[in-house]
């Protein structure tokens, strides 16, 4: 029995050959093929493998898997924040690791010309290739205007930075209500022209009838 397996990249390039020695087989035995691939050049993502077993006839069984790298990735983060009070800050991550990580947290910088605020939220526990929310906490009540953001994630020893920004805005009147409350004036001011001219050709009906009854006088 000859056993091959051929490793090819997402794009179908081949890009490793696993050669095993032939075997005999006795009628009613088995066994099993084991080997470890050297991923040492290969680039993090998906991979495809085909194992090709040959015994006078061949079978084919393939199957992907993934690669990874020990590093989280930031989906997103908090970008707006009304002022006033202790805010949620959001930072939505995921995981390029084949293996569980303990204690990811994030070091958050904000800053501007004049003032530097950092905090820390609490750690998570990530599963291989699971995605997840860290969640700091910001009191925004001396804050306004916008701030540079930079955010550290912390992982087994290993840091990864993403930058961006964050915009405190000031509280004040929701504009859906604002436009609401204009469409509602605007609707009034109409009803009451629309009141003030039915009355007014009602009136002028009444001294119509009144002339032309008064003249029959």
């Amino acid at each position: 029995i000859n056993v091959d397996v051929k490793f090819f990249s997402e794009g179908r390039n081949s890009v490793a050959d696993m050669a095993f020695s032939p075997v005999e087989l006795e009628p009613g035995q088995d066994r099993y093929f084991r080997r470890l691939l050297n991923t040492t050049g290969l680039k993090p993502g998906n991979y495809f493998a085909e194992a090709v077993v040959n015994y006078g006839e061949e079978i084919k069984i393939n199957k992907t898997f993934r690669i990874g790298s020990l590093f989280l990735n930031v989906i997103n983060f908090t970008e707006e924040l009304p002022q006033g009070g202790i805010q949620k800050f959001f930072v939505n991550i995921e995981s390029r690791w084949n293996g569980a990580l303990q204690e990811v947290y994030a070091d958050v910088n904000l800053s501007n010309a004049t003032k530097s605020i950092v905090f820390r939220t609490p750690s998570i526990d990530l599963k291989a290739w699971e995605g997840g929310m860290l969640t700091g906490f910001l009191d925004t009540s001396s804050l306004n205007g916008q701030y540079k953001t930079e955010i550290a994630l912390n992982y087994a020893g290993e840091k990864s930075f993403t930058y961006g920004r964050l915009d405190i805005i000031k509280k004040g009147l929701n504009i859906s209500y604002v436009i609401i409350g204009v469409i509602a004036i605007i609707i009034f001011v109409l009803v009451i022209i629309v009141i003030w001219k039915v009355r007014g050709n009602s009136l002028s009906n009444v001294r119509v009838l009144k002339n032309v009854f008064g003249r029959k006088k």
